[in-house]
C-alpha cells in the first residue's frame, strides 16, 4: 500500500485517502512496486547469454500512458574481459551495458508507454548532456516478461545480479 500523509484543510489535518491493487492516494495512481529482489543470482562457466531474472508484466499494467522505472545493480569479475548485462522487454533489447575493468556495473531506465499500448519511449533518467533514447513496440496490452540478463566474454569470469526493481509508474 501506497503512503499517503495528510493534507491541511479549512477544517483542519485530515489523512487521505488510500486504496491498495493498484495503490491510489486520493484517486490518483501512484508508483508501485512490481518486481524487486536483493538474493544475489550468479551466472559463472558459460558463454551463453543467461536469465538471471525474471519479472512479469501484466496485460493492461501501463495502459496508453504509464511507464516501468527499471534499476538494476550487479557484480562481477574486474579484468580485461567483456561482461554483458542486458534488460529486455518481451524478448526485445531495450538497454545492454558492458563491462570489463570494473567490479560492478548498474543500469536505471524509464520505458514508457506513447499514447499506445504498442510503442514505447526508453531512456537514462538522471544523465547531464544528450540522452540516448530507444524506441520499442512491445505489446503491453498482453502479457510480457521483463528479463535481466548476463552474457560473459570467458566462462571462467562471472556476473552476480545483487538486486533489481521494477516499478510501474501512472499519471
Amino acid at each position: 500500500m501506497a503512503g499517503g500523509g495528510a493534507s491541511l484543510g479549512a477544517s483542519g489535518w485530515t489523512c487521505n485517502q488510500i486504496t491498495p491493487d493498484p495503490p491510489q492516494v486520493n484517486g490518483h495512481l501512484s508508483p508501485y512496486t512490481i518486481g524487486e529482489s536483493a538474493v544475489p543470482t550468479s551466472v559463472t562457466g558459460t558463454v551463453a547469454e543467461t536469465t538471471l531474472a525474471t519479472i512479469p508484466i501484466p496485460a493492461g499494467a501501463l495502459g496508453l500512458n504509464g511507464a516501468l522505472r527499471v534499476t538494476v545493480f550487479s557484480t562481477n569479475t574486474n579484468n580485461a574481459n567483456n561482461k554483458t548485462l542486458s534488460l529486455r522487454l518481451g524478448g526485445t533489447l531495450v538497454q545492454a551495458t558492458v563491462r570489463t575493468t570494473t567490479s560492478n556495473q548498474g543500469m536505471s531506465l524509464i520505458g514508457a508507454n506513447r499514447g499506445a499500448a504498442n510503442s514505447q519511449i526508453w531512456f537514462q533518467p538522471a544523465q547531464g548532456g544528450q540522452l540516448t533514447t530507444l524506441s520499442t513496440a512491445v505489446d503491453t496490452s498482453q502479457n510480457q516478461n521483463l528479463t535481466i540478463t548476463a552474457t560473459l566474454g570467458n566462462a571462467a569470469d562471472s556476473v552476480v545480479l545483487e538486486s533489481y526493481l521494477v516499478e510501474v509508474l501512472k499519471p
